[in-house]
């Protein structure tokens, strides 16, 4: 079987996720990742495919709906084309300021990452990350 690259305009991709397509063909997001609105533009361009997940991560679409995400920063990377395994991956998310109730929402919903890591703010609130490989 053949692959065939998938191809996405990569300068448009540079300009959302913070990267360089000419530096090199593997890159991380930049910063402190990606917001919902960000990687929604990258599906609308055919860049991020919201059916693809990482390894047993949530889809990219599943991660998007889930309301509980609306102020994640998303953690992943870009393969550039041509490779044939061109694509916009999702290997996890940050969440930051949430309630007890919803950081326990997030550790039952999303258990099952890989790496798992939450630490109480001094104002009672709560920082979490969860990862996939």
């Amino acid at each position: 079987m053949t692959m065939t690259a998938k191809v996405f305009p990569s300068a448009d991709v540079d300009r959302i996720v913070g990267t360089n397509c000419l530096k090199d063909e593997y890159q991380r997001f930049r910063g402190e990742g990606l917001s919902r609105e960000q990687l929604a533009e990258l599906v609308q361009i055919g860049a991020a495919d919201p059916g693809e997940a990482q390894n047993d991560s949530p889809t990219i679409g599943e991660m998007m709906d889930d309301e509980t995400l609306k102020a994640a920063r998303f953690i992943g990377y870009v393969i550039y084309p041509p490779r044939n395994d061109a694509r916009v991956s999702v290997e996890g998310f940050r969440v930051a300021g949430v309630s007890a109730d919803t950081a326990l929402d997030l550790m039952t919903g999303y258990g099952n990452a890989d790496e798992k890591e939450w630490s109480k703010r001094p104002d009672g609130l709560y920082d979490l990350r969860f990862w996939w490989d």
